[in-house]
């Protein structure tokens, strides 16, 4: 049963091999708020999961050294991937991604679960704010891709404020 648990919170706290499917999971949904309200939502289940039926607790301060180190493959991994795209909704779905696993490393170092929640709760909000913004571009160019001919900066100079200060925070 404890592996069960283990695959679900792999892919609600994004883990590779598990992250595909929480990648997959904000792609299938419907809109630019339902994305953000996923990308929200999916790792407090995961996290709570894990919480509620004590598997977290089992990792305790012994987490094997594999685990940390596929957790900090993972982070490293979609960063890179991020580093490489220019549309907003991929780049803000790779950074949420990397910045979500490496919740995983945290095992055993912060002393109390809410601690937790909020160190989930910081990733996942500035990738929410992206995702929604990723949604406003969308609907006034008609794509989330930041090489607009003519600039992107010129075009929606105020969107591109709030793009960029949502980058600097993620």
């Amino acid at each position: 049963m404890d592996i069960i648990i283990w695959i679900i919170a792999g892919a609600l706290l994004p883990w590779f091999p598990f992250s595909w499917i929480f990648n997959r999971l904000l792609v299938s949904a419907p809109g630019a708020w339902a994305r953000a309200l996923t990308v929200i939502v999916l790792p407090q289940l995961g996290l709570l999961l894990l919480l509620k039926s004590g598997a977290w607790y089992v990792l305790g301060q012994e987490m094997p050294t594999a685990l940390r180190a596929l957790a900090l493959f993972t982070a490293i991994f979609y960063a890179y991937r991020a580093a490489g795209t220019r549309d907003v909704q991929i780049w803000a779905r790779f950074m949420a991604t990397s910045g979500l696993s490496l919740t995983w490393l945290l095992v055993g170092l912060l002393p109390q679960h809410w601690d937790m929640q909020l160190f989930v709760l910081a990733w996942s909000i500035p990738a929410a704010l992206m995702l929604i913004w990723a949604g406003v571009l969308t609907k006034k160019t008609g794509a989330s891709y930041l090489g607009l001919s003519g600039g992107f900066a010129r075009v929606l100079p105020r969107l591109s404020v709030l793009i960029s200060l949502t980058a600097l925070a993620a």
